[in-house]
């Protein structure tokens, strides 16, 4: 049953970098207007291609959310306590980044009332939930990526620890402080892909695990039910 757990999870990892993937080359770039961050922001709700890059980026955040979880449920993060805790970080930074997609979506009417600094609350909201969410998410996905050392090589954790706290760099200066020039930190969210992608093909070519693997309570209920012979009345 692990075994098999940790090969969804492995899809699941892969689609994941994918989507979000995709997501960041839908998503608007650069600084609009004058190149103040309510003009970019503005400017970026009215594109076109918002919608589209949005909903990607909540299927991105979804997928992961999942796979985060079953990497939990099977044992993987729990070899590591640093990827363990930056597993459970993760996955708090990945609801509260599917809860600010959401409230982008639902803000886009108020692009225009936003540009001209009118009252904006969905727009206001945004921020702090993209600041808490990218902080979370890409310090949880740092400390994943290093901790979890069964699944990809050593330099690919770098890698991808340093495109979290990269993305995590970015969120915090775009969103927390306004700084619409330190946008292209963003690029480094390309490096979580590769680890998203590397780590869920291992998982999906992993062989079967033997009885000295950790094994969840629940899965380890049901093992010891299978192996437990039964008695006839």
């Amino acid at each position: 049953m692990t075994i098999e757990l940790r090969k969804i999870a492995g899809v699941t990892l892969v689609a994941g970098g994918i989507f979000d993937l995709v997501a960041g080359i839908l998503h608007p770039q650069g600084a609009r207007g004058n190149g103040s961050y309510r003009a970019t922001i503005a400017a970026y709700l009215q594109d076109p291609k918002w919608p589209a890059a949005t909903w990607t980026e909540i299927a991105a955040f979804a997928l992961l959310a999942w796979g985060v979880w079953l990497l939990i449920d099977t044992g993987v993060t729990r070899r590591s306590a640093f990827a363990h805790g930056g597993a459970r970080l993760l996955q708090v930074g990945l609801a509260v980044m599917i809860v600010g997609a959401a409230v982008d979506i639902a803000a886009r009417p108020e692009a225009a009332v936003y540009a001209a600094g009118g009252a904006a609350p969905l727009v206001w909201l945004t921020a702090p939930l993209q600041t808490i969410g990218w902080l979370a998410f890409g310090t949880g996905f740092a400390a994943l990526a290093l901790g979890a050392r069964s699944v990809v090589p050593r330099p690919v954790g770098i890698l991808g620890a340093v495109g979290g706290l990269g993305m995590a760099v970015a969120g915090v200066l775009t969103e927390g402080f306004r700084l619409v020039a330190a946008g292209p930190l963003f690029i480094l969210g390309a490096l979580t892909a590769l680890w998203l992608v590397w780590a869920g093909v291992s998982l999906v070519r992993a062989k079967p695990v033997d009885a000295t693997d950790p094994v969840p309570a629940g899965h380890a209920a049901q093992r010891v039910s299978a192996a437990s012979p039964s008695v006839a009345p």
